[in-house]
Order: structure tokens, then C-alpha cells, then sequence
């Protein structure tokens, strides 16, 4: 697959993914936070400022588990 369709089609995963989850953050059968977490992590890939909140967040998650 081209890469230029490949980073296309995660980028509109990506959106669509986040548009899904905020919306899934006010209806009770949808998981909004899951699905939000999932679009962010795909567009981490294509975004500079996403990808480098990604990593900052991933670091507490993971400095919180060694404290546990």
C-alpha cells in the first residue's frame, strides 16, 4: 500500500475515531475515552504536538504503575 494512502486512511481513522469518542463521552453505550485514547494514538503518528502530549501522558501512566 502506497504511504501516502496509508498515513490518508490513519488520519481519518484517526478523526473519526476522536469525533466518535467525544460524542460517546455523553451517551452511555459508547466507550468515549477508549475510543478517543485510540484516535489520539493514531494521529500521534502524523502530529507533532499530539505525538509529544502521547508520550508525556504514557510516562505518568507508567510512573504511576511503579509506584503501585
Amino acid at each position: 500500500m502506497n504511504s501516502k494512502i496509508r498515513k490518508t486512511l490513519r488520519v481519518t481513522c484517526g478523526w473519526i475515531l476522536l469525533v466518535v469518542g467525544f460524542i460517546g463521552l455523553f451517551l452511555p453505550i459508547l466507550q468515549g475515552t477508549l475510543m478517543m485514547l485510540a484516535g489520539a494514538s493514531l494521529l500521534g503518528w502524523d502530529l507533532k504536538p499530539l505525538r509529544m502530549f502521547l508520550r508525556r501522558f504514557l510516562a505518568r501512566i507508567k510512573k504511576m504503575f511503579r509506584r503501585s
